[in-house]
């Protein structure tokens, strides 16, 4: 299951794991538990965990000013290939046991998929005007769920966002990626570099798009979890070339290059700015429906 952003929305809840330690819940901490619960239920399999002799698995987790972090690695050939893609499965909806892995047949079967491009620094010059990071964010609002998508343009030194009410983090990062295609296609560009920090989209625009559309859009008999987006992208991409990569978010300054400073950029553009007002009157409200 993957989460992103965990540790920044579960922030205001960490003094509670220390010992000794006074903790007060207070408006914030009241919305980071509701924020955590809605976007557990909204999280994503990214697919199943493989075990065996041959498996390299690699549990990383770190301490930080504000708190614990972990993820589970599996090593591949490479980043992105096609033969061990995974599902999106709504998490609620995961049977205890199954398994929501592609069969073996279905891993066998070659794709096509989109190209990776190099690292942002390394991109070529003429290239560096058609490339866009993606982000985005969702949090709890008052009374309302709210997201926001942005992409950030590293050449025009420019952000674009659009925001809406309900959905999950998941769905933003379609929306990003829908703001990328409509820059693209509105400019007239001959071809789209994406750059984001999700797994899910990358995965997806390197080979699980193919699959899921000629399987009529389902996966293991179950419809493709917000379908109607990636319909629209799968359509888009067959008409745009569009190469997708992967960017570590929030790496240490001491190790951040360019491509990471313009990660940043776009993180900034994604923030959903919540008032002191807001937040009061979303624990008031709780406590009046209580």
């Amino acid at each position: 299951m993957h989460i992103p952003k965990y540790s920044q929305i579960v922030s205001p809840l960490y003094l509670v794991t220390r010992k000794k330690n006074d903790f007060h819940r207070g408006p914030e901490q009241q919305q980071a538990f509701v924020q955590i619960k809605q976007e557990i239920a909204h999280a994503v399999a990214l697919g199943p965990v493989r075990t065996g002799p041959d498996v390299k698995n690699v549990l990383y987790s770190a301490a930080g000013n504000n708190g614990l972090s972990w993820s589970l690695w599996q090593k591949c050939a490479r980043i992105g290939n096609p033969n061990c893609p995974g599902i999106l499965e709504i998490i609620t909806n995961w049977p205890e046991g199954e398994n929501f892995g592609l069969t073996d047949e279905e891993e066998q079967e070659q794709v096509t998929h989109a190209e990776e491009p190099p690292p942002y620094n390394q991109l070529p010059a003429e290239e560096t005007r058609y490339a866009l990071f993606t982000d985005s964010s969702c949090r709890i609002v008052g009374m309302n769920r709210k997201w926001k998508a942005a992409v950030w343009s590293p050449t025009q030194q420019v952000a674009q966002a659009t925001e809406g009410e309900g959905g999950s983090s998941q769905l933003a990062e379609l929306k990003a990626v829908q703001l990328a295609l409509d820059i693209a296609e509105r400019e007239k560009w001959p071809k789209l570099c994406l750059y984001t920090d999700l797994w899910m989209v990358s995965s997806a625009l390197w080979g699980w798009l193919e699959k899921w559309k000629k399987a009529n859009w389902q996966c293991t008999g179950k419809p493709v979890w917000a379908a109607d987006e990636w319909k629209d992208i799968a359509t888009r991409v067959e008409k745009l070339p569009v190469k997708v990569r992967h960017v570590d978010a929030h790496v240490p300054k001491s190790r951040a290059n360019e491509e990471h400073q313009n990660k940043e950029q776009v993180d900034q553009a994604a923030k959903i700015e919540v008032s002191k007002i807001d937040l009061d009157w979303q624990h008031k409200g709780e406590l009046f429906l209580a």
